[in-house]
């Protein structure tokens, strides 16, 4: 629906109240979770909350400043909220609002009024001027000697003359050019006015190797003032801005237990097969971004487009792939993080059913996604990435929990970092849970914990022994989030072969010192398995909790819900 049609029933409200909705209305289109306007509690929430993503909060102070007629769009600084943003309109002068239209506004007034007069004129001027074009043309001085108006409305008849003379070579178009100046001499006011029209009409001749006279173009600009460069470029209207700006790439560092099958220079592939001793492959990848990439959406080839192999300005995909030695793999983090204001780290472990590739590219699109300040990290264990060896993925992913444990604590104690997050998502929960349990009974009583937020993702973990472990949790995480969906059918089918509750299944979990957030009303894609990365709500989620260390009572989106085991948290439908 059009914001014209929503405000016709403001009439007799109030400009505030009217200035208000029109920003809501224009809030919806940018963002996802937002269906109903809460009470007021939105006008205080910052924009950097409400729209995460970048490129689509500079779309909607765009479409924002188009929408209220301002010349120049908004200023994003940093912890503006809506309420802060309707002052400023208010103190500009802007509370009296304009009604958008679907075309894109003429800001030059007068040449708008102008445009249809002159159009018309240019069409009977041109009929008339078929036949016998000079003859029009050495008529035209004593038309335009009475007044201004003469002179204005003939103007579109010249330039359509002198159009077609250049077209044909003729030479009519120079006697036009030399009698222009005669033309424009009883009338003073007229000729300053269609000055810089003329000069166009000039120089368009001589590019195209008409000859005409250099006076009258030399005297133009004296004559008339050149429109400024603000008026001759136009907002353009909102349904022309795109969330991306332009391509770019996402740099990431991986660690995995893979063995690599291929090592050329530029690109190394892995496959699912272990690392006979269990060593880890330390490296980087460079991912692609490309220009039109939507937040939460993997971009590849599609078959039915004829798309047969990635295309970097296009898709998402591996540029390229080189692997590091230990020594040289810390330096690059420990300079990531020092460049980084935050000092930040998060490492993220895939699920089953998952390829290198395919979690090299998750990795980049979650790091972009939510603006990642830091080093984003990610950690591959050997999964088949096939749907029938889930049996063997499960053997794996309990054969890489050591592994993942020296991971951990060369992270923590040699690269610099401030923060640590980890992000595990489905099965890869399992090796996260026992490392962590590990590293908890080698740790002594008291000291700092190691992990600043440990995300539980879709897990794939039996929920009775995701309880048992809740106390490990706690001692080597500051802050637990566990999110999970009745909707989620891959984690409904591990039910049915375990035959025992999942922790990211229903019921929900609900454990003392762990934010359990029901998302079931977040699911995408036919799974509805990777909600946590593939939907923008539990993105912005997570960018609320890892830059900001917000509560979830206090983050936008989220409602709190009490029941007989205790106090959870869920999405708004």
């Amino acid at each position: 629906m059009r914001i014209k049609k929503r405000l016709g029933p403001l009439k007799r409200t109030s400009s505030r109240k009217r200035l208000e909705q029109l920003v809501w209305s224009v809030l919806r289109r940018f963002t996802v979770g937002l269906r109903k306007r809460p009470s007021n509690k939105w006008l205080d929430v910052p924009f950097q909350r409400l729209i995460p993503d970048r490129g689509r909060r500079v779309a909607f102070f765009r479409s924002l400043a188009t929408t209220v007629r301002k010349r120049r769009a908004f200023v994003d600084t940093r912890g503006l909220t809506p309420r802060q943003l309707l002052e400023q309109i208010s103190a500009n002068g802007g509370s009296t609002i304009h009604r958008p239209s679907t075309d894109q506004p003429h800001w030059d007034t007068a040449a708008a009024k102008k445009a249809p007069a002159e159009k018309a004129s240019a069409k009977k001027a041109a009929a008339k001027a078929t036949p016998a074009k000079k003859s029009v043309a050495t008529k035209a001085p004593a038309k335009q000697a009475p007044g201004k108006k003469a002179a204005a409305r003939k103007a579109p008849a010249k330039k359509s003359i002198i159009k077609k003379a250049a077209a044909k070579a003729i030479p009519a178009k120079k006697s036009v050019a030399t009698k222009t100046p005669a033309k424009q001499a009883p009338g003073k006011k007229a000729a300053a006015r269609k000055a810089p029209a003329k000069k166009f009409i000039v120089k368009k001749a001589v590019a195209k190797g008409v000859p005409a006279k250099k006076g009258p173009p030399k005297k133009a600009p004296a004559r008339g003032t050149p429109p400024k460069k603000g008026d001759a470029k136009p907002r353009p209207s909102p349904g022309a801005l795109r969330v991306g700006t332009e391509s770019s790439s996402v740099s990431i560092f991986f660690a995995t237990d893979r063995q690599p099958i291929q090592e050329p220079e530029s690109m190394v592939k892995f496959g699912s097969k272990r690392q006979p001793d269990g060593s880890l492959v330390y490296g980087t990848c460079s991912i692609s971004i490309p220009k039109a990439h939507k937040t939460g959406h993997i971009e590849s080839p599609e078959w039915f487009r004829l798309e047969f192999r990635p295309n970097p300005a296009r898709h998402i995909a591996i540029l390229k792939t080189t692997t590091l030695a230990e020594e040289a793999f810390i330096e690059r983090i420990r300079a990531t993080v020092a460049s980084s204001k935050a000092k930040d780290a998060f490492i993220f472990v895939h699920g089953y059913n998952t390829t290198f590739e395919n979690a090299a590219i998750r990795t980049g699109q979650m790091a972009f996604d939510l603006s990642f300040i830091g080093a984003p990290i990610l950690y591959s264990w050997p999964s088949k990435g096939a749907i029938k060896d889930y049996p063997s993925d499960e053997a794996n992913v309990i054969w890489t929990s050591k592994h993942f444990e020296r991971f951990l604590v060369l992270i923590a104690e040699r690269c610099g970092t401030e923060k640590i997050h980890v992000i595990a998502h489905s099965m890869g929960n399992r090796a996260v849970c026992d490392a962590l349990r590990a590293l908890s009974l080698s740790t002594p009583v008291g000291e700092t914990v190691l992990l600043h937020h440990l995300v539980l993702a879709a897990p794939d973990i039996d929920a009775d022994t995701f309880r048992e472990l809740t106390d490990a949790l706690r001692k080597m995480s500051g802050h637990i989030t566990l999110y999970s969906s009745s909707a989620d059918k891959a984690i409904k089918a591990s039910q049915r072969i375990h035959r025992n509750p999942r922790a990211g299944g229903p019921p929900l979990v609900i454990v003392p010192g762990v934010d359990s957030i029901d998302a079931s009303e977040m699911g995408s894609g036919w799974l509805q398995h990777s909600y946590v990365t593939d939907t923008w709500a539990l993105l912005s989620d997570l960018h609320a909790l890892l830059f900001s260390d917000t509560p979830a009572e206090h983050r936008f989106g989220l409602e709190k819900r009490g029941g007989k085991d205790g106090i959870h948290y869920a999405f708004r439908p």
